[in-house]
C-alpha cells in the first residue's frame, strides 16, 4: 500500500506540473490549435494567440487544423487537475503513512 501511496504522490505532482506547464493556444484568425509548453508556469489552460502573446512565445509540441484530436480530453483533465491532484495527494499521504500489515501465513 505504501508503494501505491508514493505512486499517487508522484502522479499528483506530475499532474500539477502538467497543469502549470502546458496549455492549448488557438491561432489568431486561423483554424489551428497548438499544444504548447509554456515558457512561464501559469494557471491558464487555453488561450488565443495575440500579437502581444503569439504562439511562438511558447514551445509548440503539437498542432492540428480545426482542433487537436485529444483537445477535449486534455482540457477536461486540466480543468479537473486541481481537485484530482488534491485527492490523489491526500490518498497518497494516507496510504504512504499506513503501517504495513503483517501476513499471518
Amino acid at each position: 500500500m505504501r508503494r501505491l501511496g508514493f505512486f499517487l504522490l508522484v502522479a499528483a505532482a506530475l499532474l500539477v506540473a502538467l497543469r502549470l506547464g502546458t496549455g492549448i493556444v488557438y491561432g489568431d484568425g486561423e483554424d489551428v490549435t497548438y499544444l504548447v509548453i509554456k515558457k512561464r508556469p501559469g494557471v491558464a489552460v487555453e488561450r488565443t494567440a495575440t500579437p502581444i502573446r503569439p504562439v511562438h512565445a511558447d514551445r509548440v509540441v503539437d498542432s492540428d487544423e480545426v482542433g487537436l484530436v485529444y483537445g477535449d480530453a486534455y482540457l477536461a483533465l486540466m480543468r479537473a487537475a486541481p481537485w484530482l491532484a488534491l485527492g490523489m495527494a491526500g490518498a497518497g499521504l494516507w496510504l504512504a503513512r499506513s503501517r504495513p500489515t503483517k501476513s499471518g501465513t
